[in-house]
């Protein structure tokens, strides 16, 4: 998908979305997009949309996901974009519009590491949170912004999607990346196959290797602590 080329669609030609009970809202740009969800500004408010975008067959419904960790997520203490409306079939939901740019688009418009403390700094805090919380969270720099309050850096989510469980004997890949950073590993026992699949994806996946890019030479490698069967 051409982000651009799709924004200038819109541009001239605002689409409509049906919200149901015959109410509709226009979109006026893309403004991101993954393998479950398109996410829209809407036209004149300061409010974004996540749409579902298909079924993935084997997950449940991130949309009513998102819903339904929203309370667990408060209680983490982790700054977050609102939710203000959502759709209780999980075709939508309509949160807080945040315009500063994400971290991945921090991370591309900063080569130098300028920043870099800062950063380092709110992740460590955030390692802490959710270490409290017992939670570990997706570190995609595209679900991200970097804010600061009196002084201090503060990570902002986008994408408040907590991960609870431990899927086949182990968690979920996205979140290993902040525990293993900041020297924090959960134990879980794991096959040869899905680790060779993890030092696989640790190289080559883009979160990865934009994180590996900016922070160069402090960019973790893969240990594993865990028990191979």
């Amino acid at each position: 998908m051409d982000r651009n080329l799709y924004n200038l669609a819109l541009w001239f030609r605002p689409a409509r979305f049906d919200l149901g009970n015959e109410e509709t809202i226009r979109l006026s740009r893309l403004l991101g997009y993954g393998s479950e969800k398109l996410v829209f500004k809407i036209c004149g408010r300061q409010e974004a949309i996540k749409v579902r975008r298909k079924k993935v067959k084997g997950f449940q419904n991130s949309i009513l996901q998102e819903i339904q960790h929203e309370q667990a997520f408060k209680e983490t203490g982790i700054d977050f974009a609102r939710l203000h409306r959502f759709d209780p079939q999980g075709r939508w939901l309509i949160r807080e519009y945040i315009p500063e740019p994400t971290i991945r688009q921090f991370l591309k418009a900063n080569s130098e590491t300028l920043y870099c403390q800062p950063l380092l700094d709110a992740l460590t805090e955030l390692l802490q949170k959710l270490g409290r919380a017992k939670k570990m969270m997706d570190m995609n720099p595209a679900n991200w912004v970097l804010r600061f309050k009196e002084q201090r850096p503060v990570l902002l989510s986008l994408e408040p999607i907590l991960d609870f469980s431990v899927q086949n004997g182990w968690p979920s890949f996205e979140n290993v990346f902040l525990p293993l950073w900041l020297g924090h590993h959960p134990p879980f026992r794991m096959k040869n196959k899905q680790w060779t699949d993890w030092q696989r994806r640790w190289k080559i996946e883009p979160r990865y290797c934009l994180w590996r890019k900016y922070f160069g030479e402090n960019f973790p490698e893969l240990h594993h602590p865990w028990k191979i069967y």
